[in-house]
């Protein structure tokens, strides 16, 4: 399940910077060795990349080519640590069209 808090609004066309912290996850002396990044239809990953305790990640919102807009989409974010220990994340976005009316 994912968590509400978690979610995050952007409109179609949207480009924007994100990043998901592991620090209170990771343990003294443990950092990020490995990580991947999954996007639902809807999202673009543009670019990614991490440093010892962190994912850095560049989404752009587009059109689902396969749902309604209102449906959302999630990113999943895989990181296994120097310790071998692995942790999920998963944000979901909120797609928004943009009105015709936005000035």
């Amino acid at each position: 399940t994912i968590n509400q808090a978690a979610t995050i609004s952007m409109f179609i066309g949207d480009i924007n910077d994100f990043v998901e912290h592991f620090d209170a996850y990771l343990r003294d002396g443990e950092t990020i060795d490995t990580y991947s990044i999954q996007v639902d239809s809807g999202l673009k990953l543009v670019s990614d990349s991490n440093d010892d305790f962190n994912v850095y990640y560049r989404i752009e919102a587009e059109s689902p080519s396969n749902k309604e807009v209102d449906q959302g989409a999630i990113v999943t974010i895989v990181i296994t640590t120097t310790e071998g220990r692995v942790e999920t994340r998963q944000t979901l976005f909120e797609l928004v069209a943009k009105s015709e009316n936005v000035i």
